[in-house]
């Protein structure tokens, strides 16, 4: 007998500039906006994040697009898990309908509405995220301080705890912004949610 549940789904593994993280890409799109569950208590939203926090070696779940992001716990190598955790993923792909209860959501990050917070936000969406989405992660647009001049952002996926992120921020995001508002970004530093 058929089984009319399955559907015809496969997943490859790609490296993202974080050594800890690998991206496990899906031939369909799973999500439209970005989703990211830092441990296994906030992933309640997501069965798929449920499910493979399950797996002792797993310390945070990112869903964008077509792929999932998965981040081991130190100590964690990835020659021991890497095959494993993408059948993982393609089964729950293949048998299951639901990865986030609302796939649609988007969690902003954003604190203020002045003018330049507006334009700052607009800027990283256009010119940062789809960077940093085609790495398996992302930076969002926290708030901006006016008087010091500061932009926080919020790293997501293989963004949180890469080791070369200190230099995408500086050479990447910061120079951008300041290139593009000249006088009203004198940095950008990263929170950790």
């Amino acid at each position: 007998m058929e089984n009319n549940n399955y559907i015809p789904i496969t997943v490859y593994i790609e490296q993202t500039p974080n050594p800890r993280t690998m991206k496990f890409v899906a031939n369909t799109l799973l999500v439209k906006n970005a989703f990211d569950f830092q441990d296994k208590a906030k992933a309640s939203s997501s069965p798929l994040a449920s499910y493979l926090f399950e797996l002792d070696y797993v310390s945070r779940v990112f869903i964008a697009k077509n792929y999932v992001t998965v981040t081991l716990k130190t100590g964690c190598i990835w020659d021991d898990v890497m095959l494993e955790l993408r059948d993982y993923v393609n089964h729950f792909l293949k048998t299951n309908n639901t990865l986030v209860a609302d796939r649609e959501a988007k969690v902003s990050y954003a604190e203020t509405t002045d003018l330049t917070s507006k334009q700052i936000a607009a800027l990283i969406d256009q010119h940062v995220t789809p960077l940093t989405l085609a790495d398996g992660g992302n930076i969002s647009f926290k708030s901006y301080d006016t008087e010091s001049k500061i932009v926080t952002v919020v790293m997501q996926g293989a963004c949180y705890n890469c080791p070369s992120i200190g230099q995408t921020l500086k050479t990447g995001v910061e120079a951008m912004l300041q290139d593009m508002l000249p006088d009203k970004v004198i940095g950008v530093k990263p929170v950790k949610e």
